[in-house]
């Protein structure tokens, strides 16, 4: 209809800028931000989920809808997966955890809704900040910092310095 309507949760606050945006398959807006959690605008109203409410980070840089409608969502303690259904409480688990670690150290753990054992455990996986499922569903490709950066990518030499970014990214694949 060509007019503009701002959001503003209630809560806001000037340090919670917003990083990432997603707009689900229900039509609800994501909104990931820096120091805020994650917020959900529904129906016209906020709600926010933070590390006190079981998120294991309140900086979002990135979230992603998956097709079984689960969110893949990039933080500083790595990439986790959440259902969304678990966020409106009806889940006793609202997570899966898919990665952590420290910048230079940390791993990627693939588990399946239900099971117990990790369909995939890759150890050398250094912080991861972003991921992207292909649509076929079969692959995922994540990006990391590097072994000896400061946890944004970019290495630094025995001053200090930048040496450069060059972000690995890994490109695993699943069977069916």
């Amino acid at each position: 209809d060509g007019k503009l309507t701002r959001f503003r949760p209630p809560d806001a606050q000037a340090s919670h800028a917003v990083w990432a945006l997603h707009i689900d398959a229900d039509g609800s807006l994501w909104a990931g931000t820096f120091r805020g959690g994650l917020l959900r605008l529904r129906d016209g109203r906020f709600e926010r989920f933070t590390t006190g409410r079981g998120l294991p980070s309140n900086i979002i840089c990135q979230i992603l809808e998956d097709q079984s409608r689960q969110l893949w969502i990039g933080s500083h303690q790595g990439i986790f997966r959440v259902s969304k259904a678990s966020l409106d409480g009806a889940a006793a688990s609202p997570l899966d955890v898919v990665t952590y670690g420290t910048p230079g150290q940390g791993q990627l753990i693939y588990l399946k809704p239900g099971e117990q054992a990790p369909l995939l455990t890759y150890k050398q996986m250094q912080n991861c900040h972003s991921l992207s499922w292909h649509p076929d569903g079969k692959r995922l490709a994540v990006a990391a910092t590097n072994g000896g950066s400061n946890g944004n990518g970019r290495l630094v030499d025995k001053e200090g310095k930048y040496k450069g970014n060059n972000s690995p990214i890994h490109v695993f694949t699943f069977p069916v």
